[in-house]
């Protein structure tokens, strides 16, 4: 019973983590974003792995504005699209 613990804690935790890259990819609020920011670090993980995680899925603009919204500091303005 103790795997299937492990698992489903590891698949939920993953999944913040892809809710995390959909909210950057359709621009979310800052305020989403720290909210997710916060989940992930209650989870345990490392933010170098969440930084990378990201950047690999979503460039590295994504990847600075998650390291200075999960630093306290409000993120820089997003190019119009």
């Amino acid at each position: 019973m103790a795997n299937v613990k492990t698992i489903t804690k590891t698949l939920w935790s993953e999944t913040i983590i892809e809710m995390l890259i959909d909210g950057l990819k359709r621009n979310a609020g800052d305020k989403e974003i720290r909210e997710l920011i916060r989940e992930i670090r209650n989870k345990g993980f490392k933010r170098r792995y969440v930084l990378a995680k990201v950047e690999k899925s979503v460039g590295t603009p994504a990847m600075e504005r998650v390291r200075q919204l999960s630093s306290g500091s409000k993120s820089p303005e997003q190019p119009k699209q």
